[in-house]
């Protein structure tokens, strides 16, 4: 199994708990499917760590 066939958690949308900058993110995510969803979610995964 690779990272991409694990199952994956969903989230609760909370914005209320996010800063600007992260509501931000997940719009610009929002309008991209595959692969360029999941390139871009790393991407910015990796810059919010």
């Amino acid at each position: 199994m690779t990272s991409q066939d694990a199952p994956r958690e969903l989230m609760p949308f909370q914005p209320a708990h996010m800063t600007p900058a992260q509501l931000a993110a997940v719009s610009f995510l929002a309008r991209y499917s595959e692969p360029t969803h999941h390139l871009y979610a790393y991407q910015l995964r990796r810059w919010f760590a």
